[in-house]
């Protein structure tokens, strides 16, 4: 193993019960010291983690990003929907 991704949590990267300590210390008893192994975090999950942070601290975060997913759903199911939306957007010089 030459590299290990994780996202980023505590008890992943922690610096005395973490993931990476334990694999840098079972390493080190197979003698494999001599041999870097390449850590980092994951984007995706570090991102993960600091929105689910956002929305414990800023409720109003959570309920916007879900009642505009619900509008993108609402006008996505439907072409007739969608084509309405464009025409409205169009008479005002918006973009959709």
């Amino acid at each position: 193993m030459t590299h290990l991704s994780t996202d980023g949590e505590n008890k992943n990267v922690g610096e005395h019960r973490g993931l990476w300590t334990l694999i840098d210390n079972e390493r080190e008893k197979l003698q494999l010291g001599n041999i870097r192994l390449l850590k980092s975090m994951c984007a995706g999950h570090s991102s993960a983690l600091a929105y689910k942070d956002l929305c414990k601290g800023v409720p109003e975060v959570s309920h916007l990003v879900t009642t505009l997913s619900g509008l993108a759903s609402f006008f996505h199911t439907s072409a007739r929907r969608t084509a309405e939306l464009r025409r409205a957007a169009e008479e005002r010089s918006l973009t959709v």
